[in-house]
């Protein structure tokens, strides 16, 4: 049976109520970063609706019929902030009930505690769950926190001897006996109650300028030109090429020049975002074929 436990990690021995205080002490490390992951995300969802409308664009992020349905609801005008809060809100409950990889939208970070007996002594490992990198991060960083994986489709590390890689695939198999790891293990959720709905003050805080706006809409239009004069029709597979050699093309003085003029062009339309743009509502349009 193929084994690959690559989010594994040991944490030292420790009483119960240091193990309550270890894992308080990463949730409270984890919820600045949480709240700022979703302004982020609510402020970049915002601008692409007003940009969008500013030059008479599809609405952005109404990506299949599924949640053009649950937010618009026949809808015809939005608020910006409203469609961001309730995209998120909509993806949240999306990602839960479909478990669905969904990184941008993603902002849970849980771990499962494992505790592997050992005579009078015991070893504690944790299972990491989290999309977001800076999560992953804060926890590596964390004293006391060891990288503790294991896999057995391919060759172990180097450094690890085969007798170390052999008690870890043994306090893996004591880890995970019922399978499933929240019911083998402690499960703590470290961003419970999500702040998913951001100030105007802090939303503008992270909005992106709008020479900033401008490239990054150049660089979609840009793209889309490439693959029309590039390819007859682009699928999955071809796409992944096409990706790949537009990033070459970008690095090209024609590939810059291209971007900067359509920037140059692009900003003149877009708008400096205020709280009364926010909440100003806009004219829904609604992508011709949606992704199923």
């Amino acid at each position: 049976m193929s084994t690959k436990i690559f989010n594994g990690y040991k944490i030292p021995s420790m009483t119960l109520p240091e193990l309550f205080n270890f894992m308080f002490e990463f949730r409270d490390r984890v919820r600045p970063v949480l709240t700022r992951l979703i302004l982020q995300r609510t402020a970049e969802i915002c601008a692409g609706v007003i940009d969008a409308a500013a030059l008479d664009l599809p609405t952005p992020f109404l990506d299949n019929d599924r949640t053009i349905q649950a937010i618009m609801n026949n809808r015809t005008k939005i608020a910006p902030w409203w469609f961001a809060n309730s995209y998120l809100t909509h993806k949240q409950d999306e990602i839960e009930r479909t478990h669905i990889r969904d990184p941008q939208n993603d902002f849970s970070c849980n771990l499962t505690i494992h505790l592997i007996p050992g005579g009078n002594s015991y070893k504690l490992l944790v299972l990491l769950f989290t999309e977001q990198k800076e999560f992953e991060k804060l926890w590596n960083l964390t004293p006391g926190v060891e990288h503790y994986e294991y896999f057995n489709n391919t060759d172990r590390p180097k450094e690890i001897s085969k007798e170390e890689w052999k008690v870890r695939e043994l306090d893996w198999e004591s880890a995970l006996q019922a399978g499933v790891p929240a019911l083998a293990g402690l499960q703590f959720d470290t961003c419970a109650n999500k702040p998913m709905f951001g100030t105007f003050n802090n939303i503008l805080e992270y909005i992106p300028p709008v020479k900033e706006r401008a490239k990054n809409l150049a660089v979609d239009e840009v793209f889309r030109h490439f693959c029309r004069t590039k390819y007859a029709k682009l699928d999955s597979y071809q796409l992944v090429s096409a990706m790949r050699d537009f990033k070459d093309y970008l690095k090209t003085s024609k590939g810059k020049s291209s971007v900067n003029e359509r920037a140059s062009v692009i900003a003149v339309f877009l708008p400096e975002i205020t709280t009364e743009i926010l909440t100003r509502e806009v004219t829904v349009k609604i992508p011709e074929k949606p992704v199923a």
